[in-house]
């Protein structure tokens, strides 16, 4: 005495229920992990999938949990990666200050103290020891400063199209071909100061328009 289009209909209305409930979870996920995913059509989650060689098959919530996972692996990659070079960059300049305090004899040592406003009392061991730790906050400071200033500077060349990188380059005579990654590249390596140079170039096309 079953009813079997009531049983099957009841089968499927759950069925697409719970395919429903896992899109919307794996679309919380991949949201919450990488937001310019969460709202791609099953064939652009499928390109991205590709890109990172990674199974293309299954339904639409497959795809999205499969690049979360993906993704938070990259992250998770970036941020380590990240802080080793923050460490890295922290370590090359408390190694160098410690180079130059060790050639410096007592006298100059205690004059490094005053100006930090640390103790003086003890000996050499204790003057290294103060200064070594005064290092490490030092080149913290002077490493997220950097930093900071590097993503200011990135900052304003991803917000410049090609043709004001090629306008900078020009005014230094360099070549001005190539990807904006590697007109970039140029400008940096050139230690040319963007928005000086665009703004003597702007102030001068001006002049000759008058």
């Amino acid at each position: 005495g079953i009813d079997v289009e009531k049983v099957l209909g009841e089968a499927e209305a759950a069925a697409f229920k719970a395919e429903e409930e896992a899109k919307a979870a794996a679309q919380a996920r991949l949201e919450k992990v990488a937001a310019e995913f969460a709202h791609m059509k099953a064939p652009e989650l499928r390109k991205e999938l590709e890109k990172r060689e990674l199974s293309t098959k299954g339904k639409k919530a497959d795809l999205m949990d499969r690049l979360a996972v993906a993704v938070e692996g990259e992250r998770t990659a970036s941020d380590d990666a990240e802080k080793a070079a923050i460490e890295k960059a922290e370590k090359a300049k408390v190694k160098k200050a410690l180079k130059t305090f060790g050639e410096m004899k007592d006298k100059e040592l205690k004059a490094e103290l005053k100006e930090r406003d640390l103790p003086t009392d003890g000996g050499r061991d204790d003057y290294m020891e103060r200064l070594t730790e005064a290092a490490k906050k030092e080149a913290k400071k002077a490493v997220a400063k950097e930093r900071k200033a590097k993503a200011k500077e990135q900052k304003m060349f991803d917000g410049m199209s090609k043709a004001h990188l090629r306008k900078a380059l020009e005014t230094q005579g360099l070549e001005t071909t190539g990807t904006k990654d590697e007109l970039v590249a140029r400008i940096k390596k050139a230690g040319i100061d963007v928005e000086k140079v665009l703004g003597e170039a702007e102030a001068a096309a001006f002049k000759a328009e008058e």
